[in-house]
């Protein structure tokens, strides 16, 4: 990928100042390697033996006058130490939406975060919606390396009923989108690094199998923009979301390995989801999360992280 400034937010230049800087490569390397967390899906770079430890929720309501309101909860392992972010939190451009895209700053004591999410609720009356996206913490001590976090998350305000998947057969396609985090080597850059903030197609494909078992479900996630502009050719990046078997809880939580070929480097990493939407065809949409990172001994270290939203 070339590399390009972090994208505006629509509507406001608050979040604009918004940038990850080089050192928060080992985090996004982290996302990728850990396995997402049932319940709302996160990703993130807090984990332990390789499975993360975050537990991300995202509620949204909307008030009379369409102005949009979003809480960010986590709860490491059920535990107080956690946070929570409201966007109303957050004052002038630093909160902004334009269609189903929002972009908010909101202070902490040490730091700051950054959250940029994508969702498809467009009234109060929408109540089966899907919320998904990108958050991140930078304390204001930028020699406090340890502190910076980095997650990704997909949640939903209707999630789809387990004990109604073994019953489903035949196939389902979902076609959405993806929002994200691209680290790669750039010697223009500070620190020789650079992160982009991108968007993508997804595609997921569920095959629900027998009347006696929930079957699989796999995707890929292409064609990446930066700021609207297409990154390489069309077809040419791919993350493949390998076939991961349903569960049979609620939302049915999935997941599997992912993998990319690009500029001659075989990446690697973990992805899930879980269904949303009980209708009477089955799951109505699906989301979750994914990561791909690859090293190379002349170039350095590439990573891809990002969150997806997808309707039948």
């Amino acid at each position: 990928m070339a590399p390009s400034p972090a994208p505006t937010p629509p509507g406001g230049t608050g979040a604009a100042d918004f940038e990850l800087p080089a050192n928060a490569d080992d985090a996004v390397a982290a996302v990728a390697g850990n396995r997402p967390r049932r319940g709302s899906v996160t990703q993130s770079s807090n984990g332990v033996d390789n499975v993360t430890t975050d537990h991300v929720e995202a509620t949204m309501t909307i008030g009379p006058g369409n102005e949009p309101r979003v809480t960010v909860t986590n709860t490491p392992d059920g535990s107080a130490s956690g946070w929570t972010v409201d966007s109303a939190e957050a004052t002038g451009d630093d909160r902004s939406i334009t269609g189903t895209r929002m972009w908010f700053i909101t202070p902490e004591t040490g730091g700051r975060r950054w959250v940029g999410l994508r969702t498809d609720r467009e009234s109060q009356a929408d109540t089966d919606y899907l919320v998904f996206g990108i958050w991140a913490y930078l304390p204001d001590d930028e020699t406090r390396v340890e502190d910076l976090e980095v997650g990704v998350f997909a949640d939903g305000g209707d999630p789809f009923a387990g004990a109604s998947l073994t019953a489903l057969t035949g196939t389902a396609e979902y076609r959405g989108e993806s929002n994200g985090i691209y680290s790669y080597p750039d010697s223009e850059s500070p620190g020789g690094r650079a992160i982009d903030f991108f968007e993508a197609d997804a595609l997921l494909i569920a095959n629900f199998g027998a009347a006696d078992a929930a079957g699989t479900i796999s995707g890929r996630i292409t064609d990446p923009e930066v700021e609207g502009d297409p990154v390489g050719e069309p077809g040419e990046i791919v993350v493949e979301l390998s076939a991961a078997p349903i569960g049979t809880g609620d939302g049915g939580f999935f997941a599997g390995e992912a993998s990319m070929e690009f500029n001659g480097l075989s990446h690697a990493g973990q992805w899930g989801g879980e269904f949303f939407g009980n209708g009477a065809a089955g799951p109505g949409s699906v989301a979750g999360t994914y990561g791909v990172t690859a090293t190379s001994p002349t170039l350095g270290r590439a990573t891809l992280v990002g969150a997806f939203g997808a309707t039948r």
